[in-house]
């Protein structure tokens, strides 16, 4: 399942690639735009905007104002699971495993003596790494997994 996400839910992009969905993001793309890509790409187009969802067939429009709570319905919606490989969360690029002796001066000298895994993305170059954010994001999903009460 593919999604691309309207202006107003660039954060819901970001966490839908976190669970590892190919969801594509443009902040200032004009509606007949993400249309045509929607159905190009056989995508769902993400929406808050009411209009552009009743126009478009392979749509679905977002009710919800906070982030949990879009994340929860959509994965209500499309009964989404958990990826074993995210995407970039920037780019929406694949991820590839790194040697870990690739990366020696392309991340800080501390997180490359204490990590042993990293990933980049293959399109934009970003380099991943298991830090300290990992445990809050991971609790996040969790939460929204766990209150599958979204409407």
């Amino acid at each position: 399942m593919k999604f691309i996400c309207d202006c107003m839910l660039g954060t819901l992009a970001k966490w839908l690639r976190i669970l590892g969905y190919d969801t594509l993001f443009f902040p200032y793309a004009r509606d007949d735009f993400l249309i045509k890509l929607a159905e190009k790409g056989e995508r769902i187009l993400l929406t808050k905007d009411r209009e552009l969802a009743e126009s478009f067939e392979k749509s679905y429009f977002v009710k919800s104002e906070k982030l949990e709570r879009q994340l929860c319905e959509v994965i209500k919606s499309f009964s989404l699971k958990k990826r074993e490989k995210s995407r970039c969360s920037v780019c929406n690029g694949e991820l590839e495993k790194l040697n870990k002796d690739e990366i020696r001066n392309l991340v800080p000298y501390y997180v490359f003596q204490t990590q042993e895994t990293f990933f980049r993305c293959k399109n934009c170059g970003k380099i991943y790494w298991k830090g300290t954010h990992v445990e809050k994001i991971e609790r996040f999903i969790e939460k929204v997994y766990q209150d599958m009460d979204c409407e």
